[in-house]
């Protein structure tokens, strides 16, 4: 072997060169995240960081875009199998094995702009007739915890849309959702979301991704050196800028 090519492999770093397993990447419908297209084309910050790695991979993964119940179900049970972008909670830390964070989040409470409703801590959201909500969303599970009895939770797709459109015609008061859900969800049901305006923020999580638990571990440290390597030489920063995502959320050092 030439020296030249002794350098070369050197300067390489290991996981460029070790195979991968295969994984099926799933995700949501999540606002600003993760989105379809009108022409079924998946888009969003965390899609675009996400098939970043898996280019650096070598690109034999794919992503699906499926109801948040079913992707997180089949994280839970199937081996190969990881779904984004999931916050990393208490209760969901022995549940998968982590790679991130992707980005921080603002769990937060949305209202129509003129609703009188005034929100200064959580319990004050319990007077609110309905709130909207999606099952098995960690959002829902956070005011379960905390004892709400006026969530009105549906399942199935496109539930931020649906959600949205709800709170537009009054049929429930608050929607909670993440800060970076709303403007798109506006745009995509062709409302001006000048017309609703964030009430109370709940907590702030980091968002990550969640692998199957018997990943191995060489595996899981491959693909989070895809993503610190894309943080470090300023792809991540560009996705992040050109989805327009506020810098304040970002998860960069």
């Amino acid at each position: 072997m030439s020296m030249r090519w002794v350098c070369i492999f050197l300067l390489t770093p290991f996981f460029a060169y070790a195979s991968m397993e295969e994984v099926k990447f799933y995700t949501e419908d999540a606002g600003l995240s993760s989105y379809m297209d009108d022409q079924n084309q998946l888009h969003g910050f965390s899609v675009d960081i996400v098939q970043e790695m898996i280019k650096r991979s070598g690109g034999r993964n794919s992503i699906e875009l499926v109801p948040w119940v079913r992707g997180y179900t089949l994280a839970l049970d199937v081996k190969g199998s990881a779904v984004f972008a999931t916050c990393r909670t208490r209760e969901r830390e022995n549940l998968f094995k982590w790679v991130g964070p992707l980005n921080n989040t603002r769990v937060v409470f949305y209202q129509r702009a003129e609703s009188r409703l005034k929100i200064s801590k959580l319990e004050d959201a319990k007077k609110a007739k309905k709130i909207g909500c999606y099952v098995g969303d960690f959002r829902t599970k956070i005011l379960e915890k905390a004892g709400f009895r006026n969530l009105e939770c549906i399942t199935g797709d496109l539930p931020n849309s649906r959600n949205l459109k709800k709170l537009a015609s009054g049929r429930i008061e608050l929607w909670v959702s993440s800060e970076t859900d709303l403007a798109i969800t506006a745009n995509r049901i062709k409302v001006n979301p000048g017309h609703f305006k964030r009430a109370f923020v709940i907590e702030e999580s980091p968002v990550n991704i969640a692998f199957h638990k018997q990943t191995p571990e060489v595996e899981l440290k491959k693909w989070q050196g895809y993503l610190d390597q894309l943080k470090k030489d300023g792809t991540y920063r560009a996705i992040m800028k050109k989805y327009k995502v506020d810098p304040s959320i970002w998860a960069i050092e």
